[in-house]
């Protein structure tokens, strides 16, 4: 026997004893689908075929994640904005913001990788390279200065700074840490 609950918890039902009924798992299975055939809700649906062995209980779970988070993603609205302001961003960077590559400045970075011949990742990088200070990747400093420590290069910045190459990559871009190139 199953416990089922007569207003479903995903459609604002509480787990009241008023709100559950037992019924076996075909019981259980044909309820879920009336309830989907009625409201249409995917929760239903994903219920129903999995208490009826139409798939399996991981691939349940699996469906529901998807389901939930594209509900998720249309129903919050701050992350429609955030993920606009970071697009509108990347393409101001791309195809609107000067970029200085060899000492040649271009309209963006767009431009900068079609006239060089060179992915938009690459353009990127040299202007990055460039803006800190340094003329190519290959001309960029190894030695790193991190709290009046020298160290030979980041990752023993980070080794002897007892922490993981990554964060320490986080803190920099944080601006938590300062570093000056050698």
């Amino acid at each position: 026997m199953h416990w089922h609950h007569i207003v479903p918890r995903h459609a604002g039902g509480s787990d009241d004893p008023s709100n559950l009924v037992q019924l076996t798992i075909e019981e259980h299975a044909q309820a879920h689908k009336e309830l989907f055939d009625t409201y249409g809700r995917w929760e239903d649906r994903i219920a129903w075929q999995m208490l009826s062995g139409r798939i399996l209980p991981e691939e349940a779970r699996i469906e529901a994640a998807k389901l939930g988070y594209q509900d998720w993603l249309v129903n919050n609205p701050d992350l429609h904005q955030a993920k606009s302001k970071v697009h509108s961003t990347l393409m101001t960077e791309r195809h609107g913001k000067a970029t200085t590559i060899k000492g040649i400045t271009y309209s963006s970075r767009c431009e900068a990788s079609r006239v060089l011949g060179i992915t938009d990742v690459q353009a990127r990088r040299l202007a990055e390279y460039e803006e800190r200070g340094y003329a190519s990747q290959k001309g960029a400093p190894k030695r790193v200065s991190i709290k009046g420590q020298t160290f030979d290069s980041l990752k023993e910045a980070a080794v002897g700074l007892e922490m993981g190459y990554s964060t320490l990559r986080k803190h920099i871009r944080a601006n938590k840490l300062t570093v000056q190139y050698i």
